[in-house]
């Protein structure tokens, strides 16, 4: 309740009132007036309407205290007001310090000595140390002392021009670490005293990148290669490497007015649009062409494009990388013309051919070059030949039959020291002194030479490079040289192998045919002799291998057939000695008999065996006659015989032979053939008795025959004893047929 009797309250007017600033829900703001200024101008109203109360009507009073109540009102509201924007106030700088401690960068507060007075929490992280040791501590610790200065006027030239000031130095950690930092300040004032705000960023890893794209700048530039970039659009250059300058002979802002079409004149705007439409549609990312690239001096050169689509510098961009083809096609034309003298040389060529091939194939590898190859005569120590077609004849002529000597030109001169002479210009060069004017006709004016050396380090020959105009060599040049110099003393060198090989060959061949007519006359009764003597040796190595084989043979029949049954008789005598049983004796008496009568007929076989009575009683055939009705009533064999011989008898020797080939086949067939049919044909032709004997048995591999089979062995002896053949066919299961052919003399 206001105290109506205080005399010091003010007479409401309308002047007096005082506005308060509102928002538009009706509050006062943080804007309007302050408490403090409304005040003052209450007391102002105050002192101004100071009256006695006493004075004032009731009228006057009522409207005094309703203005109080609204004034209390409203300071009510700015209170609450006040209050709202200090909250406001607090979550603002709440926000603020969290962003002031967490930023990507370190914040620093300097002094104007450069001491820190303040520090966020991401310049102590990358300083490594704790932020309250940063405080007073001087910004120059973190760095080495050879960049005080530098530092110290950084932070000078910061608080006496009042912009912003950067450097970059070497940061050093507390922990010995480093960084490279970036220093950005500027100074603002604080009061009345200005403060140095700096920020502190970590750049090694953008210094990193930045040296990489230099380096990556750097190879780009020195590459070899010719390297382009060009608009996507506009299809200017946006940069050409150094190589590529070089070569077309452009500066860079020459080139930058330029585009493809200017280099590459096989090609027309429409044309280009179409070869690189692929690489804007994305239907390829690399094309691969070849071309012809036009120089600032309108010479022409070939190369080898690889062009693909990239983002240069924020923009699409080409990037095309080009090869020189140059040096590549010289050196396949250079190659193949190698490649053709070696065939010419290996196909057996002429060495004229070869070294024509040789000259042609330099000449066309260096336009402009004459070339020429002098072979040096050894033994007059004088050039004997040359082969220079595009040379003057009359140049030539001139060239054969010089001595080599220092001095003596440049081939001369490169034959007698055996080392490269290049000499630039004849006109003024020292070894051509006696030769300028040959020159001078010749219309020469520099001449390198190479000495052709053989593989023994012997001087051969000379190569020779002629050109026009005053020159140098340059590496392709030096490498031509040398390869040809290789070659051509490689073809030489053959021919001089081929004319010694030859000249040994006829030598050779002479007293070989000396030595053969002198040997000739005497190795003849010598050779008659030793064949005649080998012959007998032969066939009395035959005939006893034949004859032990025989042995061996009638040995096991006795053995096994003969012997067995006279032991067995033997016995069966011994047995009646020893019975005393008539009977029993009576029975051992005709087993005796048996076995004895046995062994007598086995005697008898053995016997005929070995030479039949009937052999030289009635000749071949009707021996055969015999053997085959022996062994039918011997064994199940059936054998049927058939002939068709006009002779009645032959030598005995000859005679005896076949009956053996017969008895030893049929042996064979008994033994091995599992069969009872056989078959034996005699056949008188040309001069010669054909024998065959035939068996449908199992048969045998004749490739695997063993060696322990006698009877065929046997067979094949005593057909070449006596000057013929045999042959044996045979395969399992189709039976064996053995032939034997035997010359007959049957005299006139």
């Amino acid at each position: 309740m206001v105290p109506y009797n205080d005399n010091w309250l003010p007479r409401p007017s309308a002047e007096t009132r005082v506005p308060i600033a509102r928002n538009d829900a009706g509050r006062n703001t943080p804007h309007s007036p302050t408490l403090g200024g409304l005040r003052q101008r209450a007391e102002e109203l105050l002192r101004k309407t100071r009256t006695k109360v006493a004075t004032m009507s009731t009228e006057d009073i009522k409207t005094l205290v309703h203005e109080l109540q609204v004034y209390q009102m409203e300071l009510e509201s700015q209170n609450e007001a006040l209050h709202e924007a200090q909250v406001g106030s607090q979550e603002s700088l709440a926000r603020f310090v969290d962003l002031y401690d967490s930023a990507p960068v370190g914040y620093l507060t300097l002094d104007r000595n450069g001491h820190i007075e303040k520090a966020n929490l991401t310049a102590a992280t990358l300083l490594k140390v704790e932020r309250a040791e940063l405080i007073g501590q001087p910004l120059a610790r973190f760095f080495k002392a050879e960049y005080s200065d530098t530092l110290q006027l950084y932070v000078r030239e910061a608080f006496t021009t009042g912009t912003k000031q950067s450097c970059e130095l070497p940061c050093t950690a507390s922990d010995g670490s480093s960084f490279y930092a970036q220093l950005d300040s500027i100074v603002t004032l604080d009061g009345d005293s200005p403060r140095c705000h700096t920020t502190l960023a970590d750049r090694t890893g953008i210094k990193r990148a930045e040296e990489k794209l230099v380096g990556f700048g750097r190879l780009l530039d020195d590459s070899l290669n010719e390297i382009y970039i060009f608009d996507a659009d506009s299809l200017r250059f946006l940069r050409v490497n150094r190589g590529a300058r070089e070569n077309l002979g452009y500066s860079m802002d020459e080139l930058r007015e330029l585009t493809p079409l200017e280099l590459k004149p096989e090609f027309t705007a429409d044309t280009f649009a179409e070869l690189i439409r692929p690489l804007r549609t994305g239907e390829r990312s690399l094309i691969e062409f070849e071309t012809i690239h036009r120089r600032k001096d309108c010479s022409r050169y070939p190369v080898e494009v690889h062009l693909q689509l990239s983002n240069f510098q924020g923009s699409l961009a080409y990037v095309a990388i080009i090869l020189d083809n140059t040096r590549r096609q010289r050196a396949e034309r250079e190659l193949g013309g190698h490649k053709q003298a070696l065939e010419l040389l290996a196909s057996g060529a002429s060495l004229k051919m070869v070294m024509q091939a040789l000259v042609e194939v330099a000449e066309s590898a260096s336009p402009g070059m004459l070339g020429s190859i002098l072979i040096l005569d050894r033994k007059t120590m004088c050039f004997s030949e040359t082969y220079a077609p595009s040379l003057p004849e009359f140049y030539n002529n001139a060239i054969v039959g010089l001595s080599i000597g220092d001095g003596v030109g440049s081939c001369g001169t490169a034959a007698y020291t055996g080392q490269r002479v290049v000499v630039e210009d004849v006109m003024t060069h020292p070894y051509w002194a006696d030769y300028r004017d040959l020159a001078d006709r010749a219309g020469l004016r520099a001449c390198w030479s190479e000495p052709i050396t053989s593989s023994r380090r012997e001087i051969l020959g000379t190569f020779a490079m002629y050109y026009r105009e005053p020159c140098r060599p340059s590496d392709d040049d030096l490498n031509l040289i040398r390869s040809t110099s290789r070659l051509a003393a490689l073809a030489i060198e053959q021919r001089q192998n081929e004319e010694a090989i030859k000249d040994a060959h006829d030598r050779l061949e002479t007293r070989v045919q000396e030595r053969t007519a002198e040997f000739v006359a005497a190795n003849r009764l010598l050779n008659v002799a030793l064949e005649d003597l080998e012959s007998e040796e032969r066939l009395l190595r035959r005939l006893i291998d034949l004859q032990e084989q025989e042995r061996r043979m009638v040995a096991h029949d006795i053995h096994d057939g003969f012997v067995q049954d006279v032991v067995g008789a033997h016995m069966r005598v011994q047995c009646i000695h020893s019975e005393a049983d008539p009977d029993a004796n009576e029975a051992t008496a005709q087993e005796v008999a048996a076995l004895l009568k046995k062994a007598i007929n086995e005697g008898r076989r053995l016997i005929s065996g070995m030479r039949p009575m009937v052999l030289d009683e009635k000749g071949i055939v009707e021996s055969i006659r015999h053997l085959i009705a022996d062994e039918e009533s011997l064994s199940d064999l059936v054998i049927s015989f058939d002939h068709d011989v006009r002779f009645d008898r032959l030598e005995p020797k000859l005679e005896g032979v076949i009956f053996r080939i017969v008895q030893e086949a049929l042996n064979n067939v008994k033994r091995h053939s599992q069969t009872n049919d056989a078959a034996v044909k005699l056949t008188q032709k040309d001069g010669n008795l054909i024998v065959m004997i035939r068996d449908r048995g199992v048969g045998f591999d004749p490739k695997h025959l063993s060696r322990e089979c006698f009877g065929l062995r046997g067979i094949r002896e005593r057909a070449r004893l006596f000057g013929g053949t045999s042959r044996i066919e045979s395969a399992p299961g189709e039976g064996t047929t053995v032939y034997a052919q035997l010359p007959i003399d049957l005299g006139d």
